[in-house]
């Protein structure tokens, strides 16, 4: 980025203005390389004040920003630029939203040209390994953990398994991995760019199957009773269940498909009740302890899902957004019933035991 450029965005930074000349600069650029000044420009021009930046999303067609006010945290907004239109207002964003709040860099801070370059770097990747598909994106963001915060490119191997490419935002610190299965491993993307090694690709995934559904407009949040009694009768009695996944307009359930545990069948249910089915391999960290609908109160649970957006009294006229039955995670235990609720401010949360008991009900 020139000097001339970096002093403009630190000045409208630092006093928190937009003078008319900002205001014209607030317009991306025809093309959108990941590098552009005057993209970053333009993001701070129509932002106009001190921001710490949570998100952001890249790629030949737009760009997104996620920036937190640095003085206020509860100011979110999402800034979206089209190649060469005029930024539009940033549009607010829920607190709850954010994958990882505390994980976050300066808007003044943020250097684009670590992401161009780590996205070259995927793109030679991609060619090198003969992969389908030349990746276009990158992201500003952090695992699902909320860590390694930085940029992030992925690149789509031969057997369709993903490589993820990281470079910190101060671009001295980078690794690349990939998802081999279940379990991530190293890669050596320097090996691979010189031929000095291949990649191992997993044997092509089987077909999915899909099974037409009746045709009516379902709402699975209203029940799922008739659904599982499909499902049973198919598989000849009661589902050894690893989790329940349900929306308003789908149903997912994955089920242990072998007796050692080892494979699932996903159920997923769409909008007119087809069902596609899927079987993958269970993942290592799985406890493999399967439940059944007498396992918990599936009877009560219409009621409880109705219920749920009355126990948060800031969001008592708020809706469902899901729900999950599953077990727990660490210690394996009995089944529990989570239910996130949402409006248009927050989100939140109601849990019931297996024997539907609430545990607790709050706002996130």
């Amino acid at each position: 980025m020139s000097t001339k450029t970096s002093l403009a965005i630190a000045l409208i930074l630092a006093c928190g203005c937009m003078p008319l000349a900002a205001q014209n600069a607030a317009v991306a650029p025809r093309d959108l390389p990941p590098d552009s000044p005057p993209l970053k420009a333009a993001f701070a021009a129509r932002i106009g004040r001190a921001v710490n930046v949570v998100e952001v999303q890249l790629n030949p067609y737009s760009a997104t920003v996620v920036a937190q006010d640095a003085g206020d945290r509860s100011l979110i907004d999402k800034y979206e630029a089209l190649p060469g239109k005029p930024l539009a207002d940033g549009e607010p964003q829920k607190a709850g939203s954010l994958h990882c709040p505390k994980r976050k860099i300066a808007l003044a801070e943020l250097d684009f040209a670590i992401a161009a370059r780590l996205l070259t770097r995927a793109q030679e990747l991609a060619k090198a390994i003969g992969s389908a598909e030349k990746p276009i994106a990158v992201s500003l963001d952090s695992d699902p953990f909320c860590e390694n915060f930085g940029w992030h490119v992925s690149v789509k191997d031969r057997g369709d398994e993903f490589i993820e490419l990281f470079a910190a935002t101060d671009g001295k610190s980078g690794k690349a991995q990939r998802l081999h299965g279940d379990n991530w491993e190293k890669v050596d993307v320097d090996a691979l760019l010189a031929g000095k090694t291949a990649l191992v690709t997993a044997a092509p995934a089987a077909q999915a199957q899909t099974i037409a559904g009746d045709g009516r407009k379902h709402d699975y949040l209203r029940g799922i009773a008739d659904e599982f009694s499909r499902l049973e009768a198919q598989n000849g009695g009661p589902l050894a269940l690893q989790h329940i996944g349900i929306f308003a307009d789908s149903l997912h359930v994955d089920v242990y498909a072998t007796k050692n545990r080892k494979r699932t069948t996903s159920y997923n249910f769409d909008a007119q009740g087809a069902i596609r089915v899927e079987e993958k391999e269970t993942s290592d960290a799985d406890c493999r302890k399967p439940f059944t609908t007498r396992d918990f109160v599936f009877e009560r649970l219409p009621e409880m899902i109705a219920g749920a957006p009355g126990l948060i009294p800031p969001l008592a006229r708020g809706w469902v957004h899901s729900v999950h039955i599953q077990r727990g995670i660490v210690d394996c235990d009995a089944p529990y019933i989570s239910i996130d609720v949402e409006d248009d401010r927050a989100n939140g949360n109601v849990e019931y035991s297996a024997r539907g008991k609430l545990r607790r009900a709050e706002v996130k």
